[in-house]
């Protein structure tokens, strides 16, 4: 493969990861902060539980590029490195 398709896999799997990384923070983080939500709303004064949508579509656009930019360098050091160099690393 050329540089460009190794580039692409160091960022397509980036990508994945970012988005399996904010499926998962979802899943556990939306019903732990509705628990401490109602638990300050219990001891201290009401609170309303309030999650929206376009603050999570935020997140996920901040949590993407994040991950873009954090696996560009891995992914042009790894395009630049000769292949005999990268056998002989094992």
């Amino acid at each position: 493969g050329r540089n460009s398709h190794l580039v692409q896999v160091f960022l397509t799997e980036a990508l994945l990861l970012g988005s399996g990384g904010f499926v998962l923070g979802v899943i556990l983080g939306w019903p732990l902060a509705y628990l401490l939500v109602r638990l300050m709303s219990a001891v201290l004064f009401p609170l309303d539980f309030v999650f929206p949508l376009a603050m999570a579509g935020s997140a996920l656009l901040f949590t993407l590029l994040l991950t873009m930019v954090a696996s560009i360098g891995p992914a042009l050091g790894a395009a630049r490195m000769k292949v005999s160099q990268a056998l002989r690393y094992e």
